[in-house]
């Protein structure tokens, strides 16, 4: 729970940092850009698995171009479902989509493997996984 958190304060963060830079995006403040990217990571976890399927011959053909469209649709749907974020071009809603998913992605793989608190380090496996192949002292006779 507390990475899915992270990610979505993380997020929320770059999204207020890309109102600035990309023209056609507009988040007046950080709670609207939190309450964005609420909508936005449920959005990805619920529709965008539905689309990815129903799109995929399309997706192939085009070479995968498809999929990034549908970040785009997810982006923009997320614009309209929260309040305070506008999104007035097109190429607000492609560049803030792209990037959005981009950060995602790092994002994710860098809670996957970096993030402290995981709970169950590679070192304590190993230790234990060690002590199993020893097996039971041995009795001399």
């Amino acid at each position: 729970m507390w990475r899915f958190i992270v990610r979505v304060v993380i997020l929320a963060a770059i999204i207020l940092g890309l109102a600035h830079v990309i023209p056609g995006l507009h988040v007046p403040n950080f709670p609207d850009a939190l309450l964005f990217a609420l909508v936005v990571a449920v959005l990805n976890a619920t529709i965008t698995p539905l689309l990815i399927v129903v799109s995929f011959p399309i997706t192939v053909m085009t070479l995968g171009i498809f999929a990034v469209l549908i970040n785009v649709f997810i982006f923009w749907v997320a614009s309209l479902i929260s309040y305070g974020v506008h999104i007035t071009s097109y190429w607000g809603a492609f560049m803030g989509g792209i990037i959005v998913s981009l950060s995602s992605f790092f994002l994710n793989y860098w809670l996957a493997k970096w993030a402290p608190f995981q709970g169950n380090f590679p070192e304590d496996e190993d230790e234990d996984e060690d002590e199993d192949e020893k097996g039971p002292p041995k009795e001399k006779k």
